[in-house]
């Protein structure tokens, strides 16, 4: 390639491993800005993007969990079970109009339930 402020002529012979290099083809690919305001992208050489990702890769830090996964699991079904026992408790007693709010856990209430649906 040419230096800075020199153009390459199109019948200058190309140096050893330049390839053709053609404005037009360049600009209709979307890879060429010929504005006047045009400034020249960060790193045009693969190689030192890699080498920049690279030692970034090595600044990259292990990620410490403060809540193992093990423990979320088990919170995640304290959890579900705590919103269970609520959604009865508003469902017996608020929705479904029960005496007393609290009646729905008691397990004679379920035999009970368990009796009508099974026809007993």
């Amino acid at each position: 390639m040419a230096q800075d402020g020199q153009t390459k002529k199109a019948d200058e012979p190309l140096q050893q491993g330049e390839e053709p290099y053609d404005v037009e083809t360049e600009q209709a690919a979307g890879r060429l800005d010929v504005s006047p305001n045009a400034t020249p992208d960060k790193t045009d050489d693969p190689m030192e993007e890699r080498e920049e990702r690279h030692a970034a890769d090595l600044y990259k830090r292990e990620r410490i969990r403060l809540f193992p996964i093990w423990l979320r699991l088990i919170v995640v079904m304290v959890l579900a079970g705590a919103c269970l026992l609520c959604g009865l408790v508003i469902g017996f007693g608020v929705i479904g109009e029960g005496e007393n709010m609290w009646d729905v856990l008691d397990p004679d209430l379920w035999y009970r339930i368990i009796d009508n649906i099974q026809g007993d």
